[in-house]
Formats: structure tokens, C-alpha cells, sequence
């Protein structure tokens, strides 16, 4: 019994003295749980953090993920963080090795698998379009930290115009002439030819006459109120209350003298404004008819 008690005491000895060793050897290491294996993505930045001073950090295939190491922690606590690159598919392994009193360690060798891009099937705009410039859009990778474009996905965006609410005037009526308005865009200006309208021509207002006197024998004098527009107005009279086999006289004036009148008969006038103007005759509509007998 007294035996199995000795062997029992010098094994759990020997494995203290061993623990002790390894607690010598790297006691950084002794409470850091490290990762064998790592996996990343192509475009991956990736962080770790190593409870001990690095020698160096050396990738065997440095094409497929590249290593940079730098000190940290303190003088007391040394550390060294190393950033793994992915640059391509594949895998590599990355030693990182240590000295600690005179004695050469390895945290690693540390397996680092490259994964490929993973391509979004939705485009994602990369330049927006303007009714002027074209936009692109394209297939993004979705990794995290990976914002790569898929090689021969660019397509081209046509940019829309933004029209204005408000229209434009794009010809002005005149009273010969329709005039015609639209939406423009906001940017370039160009017409919405959907939204072309037509503006009426300009209408002359309607005459009014403002007397119709028979100041001399067989004479009577017209006098138009005035107003703006015409050149000029038709004058019409005639025995005839609708004017039938009526006469007609264009006078430059708001004044017109009509002779050979008949006497004691009634007569009636009317009036309309007139525009010429490089051959082009614009007319008002008939003014309220007047009536007057001829007493002289």
C-alpha cells in the first residue's frame, strides 16, 4: 500500500514539474487559447492578438494571404498583434515564431484558408446616372469588409430627367399665333414632349362704341373708347338691324366721319378692332350695335 502511495506522489510530481516547465517556457501562451485554423475571405483585414513577442510572422504563400506583425502590450506583459491579409483562394500556413530564454517556440504553424469572393446576384449602384452623364451598377462581393466589383458585371444606367412640376413658356401667343408651354428637366433643360400644351392666340378685346352722333346733314360721327392692341377698327352700318347689304369702312382711328347718309331714316353701326400686322389681320369681336336716326 505504502508503494502505490510513492508512485502516486512521484507522478503527480512529475506533473507539476512539467507544467511548471511549460508555465517557464511561454507563460504568455499558457492562458491564450489560439486558433490552429483560420478562415478568411479575399479582401479580409484579420486582427489577432498574441500574448507573447514575436520573432517574425512568415506566410509560405504570401500571394495567397499576406502577414505584418507589431508589438504590443507592455514591457511586463509583452504582445504582438499580426494582421492576416487575404489577397486569393486558397491555403497557406503561417509561422510565428518566439524566443524565450535562448530557445526557440512557434505559435504557429497557423493554417489560413482563403475563401473566394461570394458575388451578389442584386446590383449595387456605383456611379448614379444624370440625364446627362451615365451611371454604372454592378455585382458587389458580399463578404464582410469586401466590397470588390465581379469582373464583366458593370452594366450602364441611363439617368431619367427630373422634370419641373411648373411649365415653361417656350413660344408666346400672339394674336396671330398659338403659343405653346412644357415641362422642363431640372438639370438640362431639356422638353418633355409628352407635356407640350398649346397657349391660345391673344384675342383683341371687344370694342365699345362710345358715341354716334349726326352733327351735320347726312353725316355722322363715330367715336371709339379706347383701347390697347388694335391698329385700327372695322366700322359696319346699314339700315338693316342685322346688317344685311351693310357697309364697311376700316379707319386707322378711333374717330370716323360716314357721309351720304339718308335723313329720316334709322341707321345702325357696329364696330370691331382690327390688328394688321406684316400682312397677318387679327379681329375683335362686334361691338353692341348702335342706332340713330338721321335728322339732318
Amino acid at each position: 500500500m505504502k508503494k502505490w502511495k510513492d508512485a502516486g506522489a512521484i507522478v503527480f510530481t512529475v506533473a507539476l514539474v512539467m507544467m511548471g516547465l511549460f508555465m517557464f517556457a511561454a507563460p504568455s501562451l499558457a492562458a491564450h487559447d489560439i486558433e490552429k485554423d483560420l478562415t478568411i475571405h479575399i479582401g479580409q483585414i484579420l486582427k489577432k492578438d498574441y500574448l507573447v513577442k514575436l520573432d517574425s510572422a512568415t506566410s509560405k504563400d504570401p500571394s495567397i494571404a499576406g502577414v505584418t506583425m507589431a508589438a504590443s502590450g507592455t514591457a511586463a506583459s509583452p504582445a504582438t498583434r499580426v494582421v492576416y491579409s487575404a489577397l486569393k483562394p486558397g491555403t497557406t500556413t503561417v509561422d510565428l515564431p518566439f524566443t524565450h530564454e535562448n530557445k526557440k517556440h512557434n505559435v504557429g504553424p497557423i493554417k489560413v484558408h482563403v475563401q473566394d469572393h461570394i458575388w451578389s446576384k442584386d446590383y449595387t449602384v456605383d456611379e448614379e446616372p444624370t440625364c446627362m452623364e451615365p451611371g454604372k451598377k454592378s455585382h458587389h462581393c458580399t463578404n464582410e469588409d469586401c466590397d470588390a466589383i465581379e469582373p464583366g458585371s458593370e452594366v450602364e444606367i441611363v439617368g431619367d430627367h427630373k422634370w419641373s412640376t411648373e411649365y415653361t413658356v417656350d413660344e408666346e401667343a400672339t394674336y396671330f399665333e398659338e403659343g405653346s408651354e412644357s415641362r422642363h428637366c431640372t438639370v438640362c433643360d431639356a422638353i418633355n414632349e409628352d407635356s407640350v400644351t398649346s397657349i391660345p392666340k391673344l384675342k383683341l378685346g371687344k370694342a365699345k362704341i362710345k358715341s354716334v352722333k349726326n352733327n351735320k346733314a347726312n353725316t355722322t360721327k363715330i367715336t371709339m373708347k379706347m383701347m390697347e392692341g388694335p391698329s385700327g377698327f372695322d366700322f359696319c352700318y346699314g339700315t338693316s338691324k342685322k346688317f344685311v347689304n351693310a357697309k364697311k369702312v376700316y379707319v386707322k382711328n378711333i374717330h370716323v366721319v360716314i357721309k351720304n347718309l339718308k335723313k329720316n331714316r334709322n341707321y345702325y353701326f357696329r364696330a370691331r378692332a382690327v390688328l394688321k400686322e406684316d400682312g397677318k389681320v387679327a379681329r375683335g369681336k362686334w361691338s353692341a350695335t348702335k342706332k340713330l336716326r338721321i335728322k339732318r
